[in-house]
């Protein structure tokens, strides 16, 4: 009889607690990419590349909502206090070893990433629009207003393309695994690679740092060689070989 009074009662504990306690809510963890990328080398036409991968708990961090959330993570907040350059007006961030400078255009209130600074270097060392070139936001996946329709936008094969991001970086509308990229160019989507890159190609990057709410940045340590750099250490490799293969041929005298 008591053990039965006994069980009785802890069951109406468990029970009363099942109501009184809040039941855990289920995180989700979110992802965003971020490529880098330009022909900042003067003497070759090779693409570099620095990846970023984002990731944080969205029980525990308020989502990142646009583009420009993806640079102030990486390269902090933009200062307010500005550099007049030759009629410009320039804003500049920092975080540690990476950093991002912006023209201001007051014609229509936006901010215009002009350089990066990642890992200590400079990225480009030309002013903006110098030579037609200039840095380009492109992105796929995710959402946001655009004249021609909205995010994602899909190529002639209907698979997920890059594309400019006219509405800006601090309009465009993330989502889970979208894909961003600034590409130092002329503008033109060919500025960037063809090929549309995937979460296995962010699966081998460092933990560069975590911020105070949470979010992990994994980045590239070095920037990506481009294809045609890595054609030439080919075949200056293939032609090592053939000279060291004929040198072992020759017979001894």
């Amino acid at each position: 009889m008591l053990r039965h009074l006994l069980a009785t009662a802890l069951l109406s504990i468990v029970s009363l607690s099942g109501i009184l306690l809040p039941t855990r809510t289920e995180a989700a963890v979110m992802v965003h990419f971020l490529v880098i990328e330009g022909d900042f080398d003067t003497n070759s036409t090779a693409l570099e590349s620095f990846k970023f991968r984002f990731e944080y708990d969205t029980a525990q961090t308020p989502a990142l909502q646009t583009g420009q959330d993806l640079l102030n993570v990486l390269f902090g907040v933009r200062g307010s206090t500005p550099t007049v350059l030759n009629g410009k007006t320039f804003f500049s961030s920092t975080n540690g070893s990476y950093g991002a400078t912006y023209e201001y255009f007051s014609s229509f209130d936006a901010y215009i990433v002009s350089q990066f600074t990642i890992n200590g270097v400079t990225f480009p060392g030309s002013p903006l629009f110098t030579n037609g070139k200039y840095w380009n936001y492109q992105v796929a996946g995710g959402s946001g207003d655009f004249y021609e329709g909205n995010y994602p936008f899909l190529d002639e094969n209907n698979n997920p393309a890059w594309t400019s991001a006219w509405d800006g970086i601090s309009t465009r509308n993330l989502s889970n695994g979208s894909f961003d990229a600034f590409t130092f160019g002329t503008g033109a989507n060919s500025d960037i690679a063809a090929n549309l890159p995937t979460a296995a190609n962010f699966s081998n990057l460092t933990a560069l740092f975590t911020t105070a709410n949470g979010i992990t940045v994994y980045g590239s340590a070095v920037p990506e060689p481009g294809r045609s750099m890595l054609l030439a250490a080919g075949c200056v490799l293939l032609v090592f070989r053939r000279r060291r293969s004929k040198l072992l041929e020759k017979p001894s005298v």
